[in-house]
């Protein structure tokens, strides 16, 4: 016989024992003392049942972990069907001519688009958000590529990247691309019907924060190295500006500037004037596939098509030949 059963034996029997002696002690009037005595016995007896049957977890933490990211990932998770629609090996190849022979190795842009695409898929705005949230999804780092033990890279890369690398590569016009062309193999292009219409985007720039635009302020022709990226690119802009031709409408000087991002065009199309930005889709009506986008300065000309050239050239790679091109009210200034 096992020891806890030899325990609980000796207990159930002074249990019975207590029992019996309790009546006699209530003749001789010693009750309490035998009550106190039957609680301890009893509660003797729970503890030694609590050990017998009821189990106990040992938390010991292995030397190594195996786990397979893809085994916690759902069939239905909306990043696997985008992983098996959309390759981005082509990114490495479009920006390999923007990286140095030497020098210390980089982060992988690839890692920093994939990332970038959970962002956008997400709702995440915040790259200190995507990044810590990188660290505790679990499919996050399986449609990246990371292991439990790779490291998430800092926020501060995206920004910089963002404004150097990847605006010299285009590589979100790359990635805009090949999500076209993929819809295209699978027909949802067929382009026998396309439509253009514009919208406004609101720029991510104060209201309250603006400047008189019948002028360029002089502090920043002063020092232009002094000057943030956003403002040095308006005033190359204006440099490189060409004065319209005889035939070409003449728009007059914007009627605020915002210091923050010069290129937003004030808009009171909403009522409230906010700064903001002004886009282009072309769209094949089919099943709504957005074929190509421009953005522009708010304004800057009455909202169209997109400029004929790249209608042309989106024309030829897709093969869209529709026989009309539908624009709303407000779009309808060009027939080609």
């Amino acid at each position: 016989m096992c020891q806890s059963c030899l325990d609980l034996k000796l207990a159930l029997g002074a249990w019975g024992a207590t029992k019996r002696k309790t009546y006699d002690a209530v003749e001789k009037g010693a009750v309490v003392t035998v009550a106190a005595g039957r609680v301890a016995v009893i509660a003797n007896l729970h503890g030694l049942m609590e050990a017998v049957m009821m189990g106990k977890r040992v938390i010991a933490e292995p030397l190594f972990d195996t786990v397979r990211i893809d085994d916690y990932l759902p069939a239905n998770h909306l990043l696997r069907a985008v992983d098996a629609l959309l390759d981005t090996a082509f990114v490495r190849r479009i920006m390999a001519p923007h990286y140095s022979l030497i020098g210390r190795p980089s982060i992988d842009p690839e890692l920093m688009v994939r990332m970038l695409l959970v962002g956008y898929l997400g709702g995440i705005r915040s790259e200190r958000k995507l990044c810590a949230g990188m660290h505790l999804n679990l499919a996050h780092r399986w449609f990246c590529r990371l292991g439990m033990g790779d490291a998430v890279p800092n926020h501060s890369t995206f920004s910089k990247n963002r404004h150097r690398r990847f605006r010299d590569g285009a590589v979100f016009r790359a990635v805009f691309e090949q999500v076209v062309h993929r819809c295209a193999e699978a027909g949802l292009v067929p382009g026998a019907s396309v439509a253009v219409d514009g919208s406004q985007v609101d720029a991510d720039a104060s209201r309250h924060k603006r400047l008189p635009g019948d002028r360029v302020p002089e502090a920043w022709t002063t020092d232009r190295k002094a000057q943030t990226r956003p403002v040095r690119e308006h005033l190359d802009a204006l440099d490189a500006a060409i004065p319209p031709g005889p035939d070409e409408p003449r728009h007059d000087a914007p009627k605020y500037l915002s210091p923050t991002d010069p290129a937003a065009a004030w808009s009171i199309k909403h009522g409230v004037g906010v700064f903001a930005f002004e886009t282009n889709l072309l769209v094949d009506t089919a099943h709504g596939i957005i074929v190509d986008v421009e953005a522009r300065r708010h304004g800057s000309a009455r909202r169209s098509s997109p400029p004929r050239p790249c209608w042309r050239g989106r024309r030829e790679r897709l093969g869209l030949h529709p026989p009309a091109l539908g624009r709303t009210r407000a779009t309808a200034r060009d027939r080609s």
